[in-house]
């Protein structure tokens, strides 16, 4: 009779086991057939809780998160919920946090960013969403929705934080960049916000925040509403000379209006006068095409693109704000690679600036963030094996003398020799052999002084003796180094801390013997690769693509499910 007593008391514990933790929907006090006092009872809180922390330590993957730091949002998800179970459903109150609702605001703006909200199933948490306030709009809730409550928790938490990563770190990873990784305790920044009910500081703080993506964001949105009113008007055939009129002059001067060339009172202009010339080189000169204020062949092809490509090109170089540090440094050099044009900074003023040299295709500029360290006065240059193979050799087979009225000495194995007693023509191994060219300011590549930011690439900025090169509108002619225009000023910004004047500088660099300086501090060194930006007029400036890292990265974006 005591076994059958415990076989019953065994079945009745197992039925009501499944029961009450096989239903989606449940109430304790109801299965016990006992009315309940208030709201829901304890055993339904207390198994929310358990199935929401098991969801948490699942990660992203049950729920169908599909993010490139995946492993980082499983951490953040763990991380989340440390301090307890129903993020978004208060346990004491039995109510659902009104921040949850800011939450979905927060990622219907998504697209302001450049993002798509179906990358964060939006549509689906706003039904659960829209189901639960449906539940817990009635005055009493006996059962609780233990399913809904639990997979919008987890969804919301999971969605929101993939969305706060994609804003920081983008939807892609830059290829052979050495570029920065910004990092941010999301989890920490969340709950924070939440004490704060601030749900929109979180967002924030996880946009990059240089001045320059917000300001790319506003270009984005005024990009996208031209291209709702039908786009850029098209560029009609007929003359654009000066004093010509008609209907094809009024469209350009609509397209000149809408960038920003054209003063926006005179949109409706029909006649090319000396503020449509202007507007036209203004447009030239921000597209960095030849400026003449006539419609050429360049900047009619240019004219003719549509609207499309300029949302495009926004969109790839937004995202590689997301790729630039927190802070520059109190000074800093910035390269725009495509710009071929350098500043250097102190704070947030410009101290020098000068046109540079970068690297042709084939061998390209790297785009890396290092640290400058030293100067280098009347350098030697060491030549690279590559250089000397392709440029030296090649002449010291047809005439050794090259050799020698190139300032180069020869060296094998550390032993200096006469290039005049090298059988040129007989040498097939030239691993042994080592260049260098002494300082002589009108034949060292380097010119009188070179800049170092270590680095695995070799990479560098020096003078030269060849400033004709300048002057032109392209400048992509070196082997990966860069040039600079004004070896002397920069020189001195980075020195004058340290009592340097621009006499010693100029006096250093004439010496002809090689003088290493250090800097005071490490100088930050940006060699970035920006093809749209704005300027500080709010203008979009636009640069050639020459090394085809806009073509490479939107592939990476397209494989990323991401059509720009």
């Amino acid at each position: 009779m005591i076994e059958m007593k415990k076989l019953l008391s065994a079945v009745f514990i197992g039925i009501l086991s499944l029961m009450l933790f096989g239903c989606k929907n449940f109430s304790l006090d109801a299965l016990m057939g006992e009315p309940k006092e208030e709201g829901i009872d304890s055993v339904a809180m207390a198994y929310l809780s358990k199935e929401i922390l098991a969801g948490a330590a699942a990660g992203s993957e049950p729920l169908q998160i599909v993010n490139r730091k995946a492993k980082d949002i499983d951490t953040l998800l763990q991380r989340f919920y440390e301090g307890g179970a129903c993020k978004w459903f208060d346990i004491e109150t039995e109510k659902r946090n009104p921040l949850a609702e800011d939450v979905l605001i927060e990622m219907e703006e998504a697209p302001l960013h450049g993002l798509e909200t179906k990358d964060y199933q939006l549509e689906r948490l706003k039904e659960l969403n829209g189901y639960l306030k449906t539940v817990f709009a009635a005055e009493k809730v006996d059962t609780l929705p233990v399913d809904s409550l639990k997979t919008f928790d987890l969804l919301l938490s999971g969605q929101f934080f993939s969305f706060l990563s994609d804003v920081m770190h983008g939807k892609i990873s830059p290829k052979r960049w050495e570029v920065f990784e910004r990092e941010n305790d999301l989890a920490l920044s969340l709950n924070q916000a939440m004490e704060l009910n601030n749900i929109e500081a979180v967002v924030k703080n996880s946009m990059p925040p240089d001045p320059g993506y917000a300001a790319m964001m506003k270009k984005y949105a005024e990009y996208k509403a031209i291209k709702e009113n039908g786009g850029w008007p098209k560029l009609e055939k007929g003359s654009y000379a000066k004093g010509k009129s008609g209907a094809h002059v009024k469209g350009l001067a609509k397209r000149l209006s809408l960038e920003g060339d054209l003063d926006s009172s005179l949109e409706g202009q029909d006649k090319v006068d000396d503020k449509m010339i202007e507007a036209i080189k203004s447009f030239q000169k921000r597209n960095k095409l030849a400026v003449s204020g006539r419609i050429d062949e360049k900047t009619k092809s240019r004219l003719s693109e549509s609207i499309d490509e300029d949302i495009r090109l926004v969109l790839l170089n937004m995202n590689r704000f997301r790729w630039m540090p927190e802070e520059r440094g109190e000074r800093y050099v910035h390269v725009n690679i495509p710009d071929q044009y350098l500043r250097y900074y102190e704070g947030e003023e410009v101290k020098e600036e000068m046109n540079v040299v970068v690297g042709n295709p084939k061998s390209p500029t790297p785009v890396m963030f290092k640290d400058m360290k030293y100067i280098v006065f009347s350098p030697v240059w060491h030549v690279p094996p590559s250089i000397a193979r392709d440029e030296i050799i090649k002449y010291a087979k047809i005439n050794p003398r090259v050799i020698l009225v190139s300032d180069v000495e020869v060296y094998k194995n550390g032993r200096k020799l006469d290039p005049l007693a090298v059988d040129w023509k007989g040498v097939t191994d030239w691993s042994s052999y080592r260049f260098k060219q002494k300082p002589t300011a009108n034949q060292n590549a380097l010119g009188r002084v070179k800049f170092i930011f270590p680095n695995n690439h070799s990479c560098y900025m020096h003078d030269t003796y060849n400033k004709g090169d300048f002057k032109s509108n392209t400048r992509t002619e070196s082997a990966g180094c860069i040039r600079v225009e004004d070896p002397v000023g920069l020189s001195y910004a980075l020195l004058a801390d340290k009592g340097w004047s621009e006499g010693g500088v100029k006096s250093a660099m004439n010496k002809g013997k090689e003088q290493h300086v250090n800097l005071s501090s490490p100088v930050p060194v940006y060699l970035t690769y920006f093809t749209a930006f704005v300027d500080e007029t709010g203008k979009l400036q636009r640069r050639k693509d020459i090394y085809r890292f806009d073509k490479k990265q939107s592939k990476q974006f397209e494989k990323a499910g991401v059509l720009l």
